[in-house]
């Protein structure tokens, strides 16, 4: 990966703390304000955590925004020419780690399709569905939680009203993307006694558990057209699907723009999956550990108004035109 620089900082980068603690000291910039001409970034941090920063403190690692389409100027033209992005390249660094915020294993240089997220679906993917094209607006999913003891509830339509993380610190994630629950995670409720019991069955001390499955248990999906009846409104709605479907009727077709991988999302690669299904253990009794994007390296290539062409550029060597970070 490339060292941090110092530049202008805008929305979504990621942004290195000026510490020894290593990738945990990694951010995103989230919001700014500023106050007697100093900048103060409120950024979200790789364990899921928000921390204020000064701008000095916050060398700029990558540009997490950059997308194909985009207009950029070049950080050592800045008043020159406008360019348009035609390509974006992305590899990750990801890492697992445990709930007290320790790294353990650490993979580099790890392609985007190498890995997968807990939540196969996210908000704004494209879904195909027989001749119907439509839009993912909502996912549910049922959490799987054992307990110490070898008992396994089901928690179904487990949102964050539902299911909250036992972790003694304020937790954020990104709910386009991303789950609050996922395995190996800690969590507890106050509703498992009325969960479904897998195995085992509900005690007083069933209290806190830990997620060993995340399963989509359906979509809501909001239909755009049809290969028969085109994209006039009215023929949408009279004849398009239910908009409650079960994930099975649905194909992948591609994500969202802003879809991207970043910093502190969970995700599995896409081997462990393959062994772990291959393998002869029990059901529940070994979560497939999810590993967490640490930190990404892309590279741009840039169509110049003067008809030039650049490849494979650092995405902090250049600047998002007409952003209002600047």
């Amino acid at each position: 990966m490339e060292a941090a620089v110092r530049c202008h900082v805008y929305q979504l980068d990621l942004v290195q703390f000026l510490s020894k603690r290593g990738i945990i000291d990694r951010g995103l910039v989230i919001s700014y304000a500023t106050e007697n001409d100093t900048y103060t970034y409120r950024l979200f941090r790789l364990d899921g955590t928000m921390v204020t920063k000064k701008a000095d403190e916050i060398p700029v690692l990558e540009r997490s925004s950059i997308h194909v389409g985009q207009f950029v100027v070049s950080t050592t033209d800045a008043g020159g020419q406008i360019g348009v992005v035609t390509g974006v390249a992305t590899d990750l660094h990801v890492a697992q780690i445990d709930g007290r915020g320790k790294v353990g294993k650490q993979i580099l240089g790890v392609s985007t399709a190498g890995v997968r997220r807990v939540r196969a679906l996210s908000l704004g993917d494209y879904v195909l569905s027989g001749p119907w094209l439509g839009r993912v607006v909502e996912v549910s999913v049922d959490v799987d939680v054992l307990f110490d003891d070898g008992a396994v509830c089901r928690v179904t339509d487990a949102g964050p009203k539902v299911l909250k993380s036992a972790s003694n610190k304020k937790v954020h994630h990104f709910p386009q993307t991303n789950v609050p629950f996922y395995p190996g995670g800690r969590v507890t409720s106050g509703s498992f006694e009325g969960s479904r019991w897998l195995n085992g069955h509900w005690k007083p001390d069933h209290k806190i558990g830990t997620v060993v499955n995340v399963e989509m248990a359906g979509v809501s999906v909001y239909w755009i057209a049809s290969a028969q009846h085109g994209t006039k409104q009215q023929l949408v709605q009279e004849s398009a699907p239910p908009t409650h479907q079960h994930p099975s009727s649905l194909t992948y077709y591609c994500s969202a723009s802003d879809c991207r991988w970043a910093l502190g999302d969970r995700c599995f690669l896409n081997d462990d999956v393959e062994q772990h299904n291959a393998s002869s253990l029990q059901a529940h009794s070994a979560p497939l550990p999810t590993m967490t994007v640490a930190n990404h390296n892309t590279t741009v290539d840039v169509l110049w108004q003067d008809g030039t062409r650049q490849y494979g550029a650092r995405s902090t060597y250049l600047h998002p035109y007409g952003y209002p970070y600047e």
